[in-house]
């Protein structure tokens, strides 16, 4: 006869469902605001929803929850952000904006509430698997846009890119060579996935599982690079580069060089491919963009076509301005309240109100304090990782999702995600990652002591 599931099992059964919709929603899509009812969204129901499943799980084990220093450094913050809201109040901020911070900053109510729901390895790696097909269906629409804007269909560009794409999803801009630029909203989930990927890569047993992990990390990579956005192409070059020194520590060497080499050369054949077919300099427009450098005035490519787009050099030029003042006139409030910042909703005129620097926008509302509980349960993570290392050899996914977090704040330095729910839901996702690692150390060492 069956064994009946305790109702706290049940919560976090239901819990976990809840938060895998949550991840499939941030890694897919963008803002979440495809469809709303008043001030709910799809994003905002779910959130409700893991954090009222978790709270059975949770109170259950309230002895346990108490001893957690980053429970305590959440409450904390969110006490905070209370405080800094009056403050945002009392100097008159932008309404909008201080509203819009409360929003996102109640995501951070996740982070003590998925660690228990994700309680094993199986958890996490179907947490990771949902990040994964999410992004599988983000990047496939990606790529076959810019096939069809560039080559089958140019002339539907205009009547597509309109509301709600780019509301809800994000930019699709015409740029030089006959490229576009196809940008959406959680485009950093991509980084993310191809951690995920490059690590199942070099520790795939069968070389159809290789294969299929392989297909998908080409995907995502190669709608990373039709992003065309520098703070992007770093995030993913530094993940990339981290995943592939822990790969190099916790597998087979040889087979780390020979299929991340493989994989580098098949990206590379796959992206020109892709240019010889649709006529594009999808490469040319790389350089140009992330480091100005014209790679045709010096390497001459025999399919450069003269089909350039509107102006998207002078496009990069205006937003680099704009991105001057946005840190000159930031950098100002934060040398004048540098403690506790001016409060929720402090802006500058430069962006109309609009978050761009998330650090610099930070201090300017929150000041040192608000930014280092913020941050301190990043670190409490990282060194309780960097203690357990040595179970990463058997347990890897841990650590990959921890260089998943620092693709994203490497790249939430240009754009506003760790303050709303993208940047937070993958916070939360790290903190259970690191949570279950020594529980799988103590089920490895009973199974060992049981043979």
């Amino acid at each position: 006869m069956a064994e009946k599931s305790r109702p706290v099992d049940v919560f976090a059964k239901i819990g976990r469902f809840w938060l895998y919709l949550f991840l499939f929603d941030c890694a897919a899509t963008g803002s979440g605001r495809y469809f709303t009812i008043g001030p709910l969204t799809p994003r905002i129901v779910l959130a409700v929803l893991i954090v009222l499943s978790a709270a059975v799980p949770f109170f259950s084990d309230i002895e346990n929850q108490i001893r957690r220093p980053v429970n305590w450094i959440v409450l904390i913050f969110m006490f905070y952000v209370v405080f800094a809201a009056f403050r945002g109040q009392a100097f008159g901020n932008d309404q909008n904006v201080l509203i819009s911070d409360i929003k996102g900053f109640i995501y951070m109510l996740l982070i003590p509430s998925v660690p228990v729901l994700i309680r094993d390895n199986k958890h996490l790696r179907r947490a990771a698997d949902v990040v994964i097909a999410g992004c599988f269906v983000q990047a496939a629409f990606c790529i076959v846009s810019n096939a069809l804007f560039s080559g089958l269909a140019p002339d539907f560009y205009e009547s597509f890119v309109l509301e709600p794409w780019t509301a809800n999803w994000g930019i699709i801009m015409s740029a030089r060579y006959n490229t576009y630029r196809i940008f959406c909203k959680s485009s950093i989930y991509l980084a993310a996935a191809c951690v995920l990927l490059l690590g199942r890569i070099v520790r795939a047993e069968k070389a159809s599982a290789a294969c299929g992990w392989g297909a998908l990390f080409l995907l995502d990579a190669e709608a990373i690079i039709l992003t065309y956005t520098r703070s992007l192409y770093l995030a993913a070059a530094a993940a990339f580069l981290l995943t592939f020194v822990m790969c190099l520590l916790t597998a087979p060497v040889r087979k780390v060089l020979l299929r991340t080499a493989l994989l580098l050369i098949l990206l590379v054949a796959v992206v020109y491919g892709q240019e010889l077919a649709l006529k594009q300099g999808i490469i040319q427009y790389a350089f140009m963009r992330s480091v100005n450098f014209d790679l045709d005035g010096h390497i001459h490519i025999p399919h450069t076509w003269e089909r350039s787009g509107s102006g998207s050099g002078k496009v990069t030029e205006t937003g680099d301005e704009m991105r001057a003042e946005t840190v000159r006139d930031l950098k100002e409030i934060i040398a004048e309240y540098p403690l506790i910042g001016k409060g929720l909703g402090a802006t500058t005129e430069a962006r109309g109100g609009a978050d761009e620097y998330f650090y610099l926008d930070m201090l300017a509302r929150m000041g040192i304090v608000g930014l280092t509980l913020y941050m301190l349960p990043i670190l409490l993570s990282l060194i309780r990782l960097v203690k357990r290392r040595r179970a990463l050899k058997a347990f890897p996914e841990p650590g990959y999702v921890m260089i998943g977090l620092f693709a994203f704040l490497i790249a939430t330095y240009f754009n506003p995600w760790m303050n709303a729910a993208l940047g937070i839901a993958w916070y939360a996702l790290t903190a259970a990652a690191v949570w279950t690692l020594p529980k799988m150390m103590e089920g490895t060492e009973n199974q060992c002591a049981e043979s």
